[in-house]
């Protein structure tokens, strides 16, 4: 195998101690070269020595092999801990140690002081919210929504504004866009403290059609900078009815496949609108019937299920079933 002759005969250049080769890999770059390293030559078929001796070439090799490991932990990016979780699954070696560790220096070096003036305002106000990355947003979005959720259904209920009377007891749900522009409304108001800035109807592409149609749209896109960085982080959320006609598929093929995707945004919220009640009568709106599931319970089970399946290392997507009835 050339491969292998080629490596051996630059063992002791390339891989010796003091080399710094694997330094100027990338972290996938890493990964392609210890698999391979790993099939030309097993660790099984690694030499023993006891006592001083002299290094051979495979023994350089093997040392250096092993070494790509460390190499990927100390650099302590998201990347090389994605990298690491990948070769365990694909190497058969036992990486949770070198996992744990780059994880640890993935936070130390991304790790942001807490200005005083951030930490004072935080023990003000319980409701603040000092967020560092997307994660810190998602849980303040959704620590928001069952804000919200209580005053639609608290002492004074409000939910009555997302419906349309019909006389007596009997109401319709205010369409999409009503509700999309409802919850905004509230995010605005409810994060206020938390610099963020969230928009409504954000344009992620424009159309390139002969008749100029306009570009695809999110219904809510929340933005904010990490504070003392240049960093920021970002959610895309897409809101529906409980009764959409692809309310069972729009979590993948529009949120995940198309807003985040080709917005470059790591994390997404699908929140559905649950309007399932006796005031609104069958009869007299027809999108009631397109409702499969009419137990909210049930139906954030299904969709928290769904989002589970749909996440993965590089895209975190969460749902939320929002309580609209009426009493």
């Amino acid at each position: 195998m050339l491969g292998k002759e080629i490596m051996l005969d630059a063992a002791k250049d390339i891989f010796g101690y003091k080399s710094n080769f694997s330094d100027k890999l990338s972290e996938n770059e890493i990964r392609e070269l210890f698999l391979w390293l790993t099939r030309a030559f097993p660790k099984e078929d690694d030499p023993q020595f006891e006592g001083a001796h002299m290094v051979t070439s495979r023994e350089e090799i093997s040392h250096f092999r092993d070494n790509l490991i460390i190499k990927l932990q100390d650099r302590g990016t998201s990347k090389s801990i994605e990298m690491l979780e990948d070769l365990e699954k694909v190497s058969g070696y036992d990486l949770k140690y070198y996992i744990i560790k780059a994880k640890e220096s993935y936070r130390i070096n991304n790790w942001v002081p807490i200005e005083p003036k951030d930490l004072l305002r935080m023990t003000n106000n319980s409701l603040s919210r000092l967020i560092l990355n997307n994660e810190d947003l998602l849980s303040a979005v959704l620590e928001s929504l069952e804000r919200l959720e209580k005053k639609l259904h608290g002492e004074t209920p409000l939910s009555f504004l997302l419906w349309n009377s019909l006389g007596g007891d009997i109401y319709k749900p205010k369409e999409e866009n009503d509700l999309s522009d409802y919850i905004k409304s509230h995010l605005v108001d409810d994060l206020s403290k938390t610099n963020l800035l969230i928009l409504r109807e954000v344009e992620i592409r424009r159309g390139t059609g002969k008749r100029g149609q306009p570009g695809e749209r999110t219904d809510i896109y929340v933005l904010g900078k990490v504070p003392n960085t240049s960093n920021f982080v970002k959610l895309i959320i897409e809101v529906k009815g409980c009764w959409h006609n692809e309310i069972n598929k729009a979590m993948e093929t529009q949120l995940l496949k198309r807003y985040m995707n080709e917005n470059d945004c790591d994390y997404g919220l699908y929140l559905i609108g649950w309007f399932h009640c006796s005031q609104w009568p069958n009869k007299d709106d027809t999108r009631k019937n397109r409702i499969g599931v009419t137990d909210l319970k049930r139906a954030q089970s299904k969709f928290d299920d769904q989002a589970s399946q749909l996440s993965d290392q590089d895209k975190r997507v969460r749902a939320c079933v929002l309580n609209c009835t009426l009493r």
